[in-house]
């Protein structure tokens, strides 16, 4: 990999799913847990008595034992009541829990951006893509999830490699340059974002990266353009200048120079300058055509 960056729209996503709510907050929950407990307890305290000699007789009423046997009773109850409420609130946060994973999972899944996730631990082996990724290397899920950096970058030395992924564990965000040897053969160039990721106590480097051939043939060709224009200026012996309307700064080559009688480092670039080298009779008229401009 050339240049060094989890998805940032997916960062968001997930932010935004957090902050949504997610039933009681947890002083409603123990403020409900307590309102349990307290009606609980009254209620034992006042009928517990009672309940006991009807059932059982004024003797067993009157054992020694008879307020142990009634506070293990209520601790029976208060406990049991207590723990199905609970169970019942842990089932329905996992429930939720998983429901905003599987949503989390499909939109990793419809991006169009191929996602990815790294193992440094484990010598850089992908635990993790989504099908964008899949489609974008040609191979099987399967077999990626057993490829290493290198299997895909050769160029990308273990050194560098490493040098890079301490460099992550510091800025947590990186944007860089590499390129990828697809199944089919062929060699794309890429931009990829990495972010520094800890889960359950282990690092990892995730982040999503973009195909850029496109982008790269239409630097390559600006290039070749301003290289044919240049050679085209030079082979004519055209003087030029160039104007920011925005700025007043002015870019004149060499030759416009030269043609002026001056050598190009004494010519300050900026539109006085211009204006000063116009022959003063002309000056009016193309100065009004430039207010026009």
């Amino acid at each position: 990999m050339k240049t060094f960056s989890m998805n940032r729209q997916m960062q968001s996503q997930h932010s935004r799913l957090k902050k949504q709510p997610t039933g009681r907050s947890p002083v409603s929950s123990a403020n409900r847990l307590l309102s349990i407990y307290l009606i609980i307890g009254f209620a034992w305290i006042l009928l517990s008595d009672h309940a006991v000699r009807l059932l059982s007789g004024p003797n067993l009423a009157e054992h020694d034992y008879l307020d142990t046997y009634k506070g293990l009773a209520f601790v029976l109850v208060t406990g049991w009541v207590m723990f199905k409420w609970l169970l019942q609130r842990e089932l329905i946060q996992k429930d939720k829990a998983h429901e905003e994973l599987n949503f989390l999972t499909q939109l990793n899944e419809l991006s169009n951006d191929p996602v990815y996730v790294l193992d440094p631990a484990d010598d850089f082996r992908l635990i993790h893509v989504n099908q964008a990724a899949v489609r974008h290397f040609g191979h099987p899920r399967e077999k990626l999830l057993t490829m290493r950096v290198r299997d895909w970058d050769p160029a990308y030395a273990n050194e560098r490699a490493v040098s890079n992924w301490q460099k992550l564990r510091e800025t947590r965000f990186a944007v860089f340059e590499s390129e990828h040897h697809l199944a089919d053969g062929r060699v794309v160039p890429v931009e990829i974002s990495a972010n520094y990721i800890e889960y359950l106590g282990k690092e990892y480097a995730g982040g999503y990266f973009r195909d850029i051939s496109d982008r790269k043939k239409a630097e390559q060709e600006l290039r070749d353009s301003e290289e044919r224009y240049h050679l085209a200026l030079h082979g004519a012996g055209l003087g030029t200048w160039d104007w920011n309307i925005q700025t007043g700064k002015t870019i004149f080559n060499r030759r416009w120079a030269e043609m002026l009688g001056y050598h190009l480092e004494e010519l300050e670039p900026d539109f006085k300058t211009w204006e000063k080298l116009v022959h003063p009779e002309d000056l009016p008229e193309v100065m009004g055509n430039c207010r026009i401009i």
